[in-house]
């Protein structure tokens, strides 16, 4: 049953919400048996929309566009949007940062096997290091 579910949940995650499985087992032996798992993906839900929203405009157009997974026409892939937010959070970070926040909203309609996704970066305070020299530790 464990494994029905892990499978469930890999389908599941992946965009594909309606995916069944079932399972035969069979005796070979005294101590051994094949299971055999069938697996129906189903209708897939698909991406209606990505919308990014940035509170302060630090990452260009093509900067985000570069690093959003999770396009428009394909699988609603929660692994894609976690993979997004990782990268964009990384860019922020990467401009000075630190402590940006990247924020998700999700909203499927199940009838219609789609979902839309809305990414809300806030970038927060640029930090600034100061010099760094051997022996001496300075909190930001």
């Amino acid at each position: 049953r464990r494994d029905v579910l892990r499978i469930r949940v890999f389908y599941w995650i992946r965009g594909f919400r309606q995916a069944m499985v079932d399972t035969t087992v069979a005796e070979r032996n005294n101590d051994e048996v094949a299971v055999t798992f069938k697996i129906a993906e189903g209708a897939p839900t698909l991406v209606r929309d990505v919308h990014i929203r940035q509170l302060d405009s630090v990452l260009t157009t093509a900067q985000v566009n570069r690093v959003v997974d999770l396009k428009k026409g394909e699988p609603f892939n929660l692994i894609k949007l976690d993979s997004t937010v990782s990268r964009l959070r990384a860019a922020l970070q990467d401009r000075g940062y630190a402590n940006a926040r990247v924020d998700t909203a999700t909203a499927v309609d199940t009838a219609a096997h789609q979902g839309e996704a809305t990414i809300t970066m806030n970038p927060r305070r640029l930090v600034h290091v100061g010099p760094i020299g051997a022996g001496s530790v300075t909190n930001v």
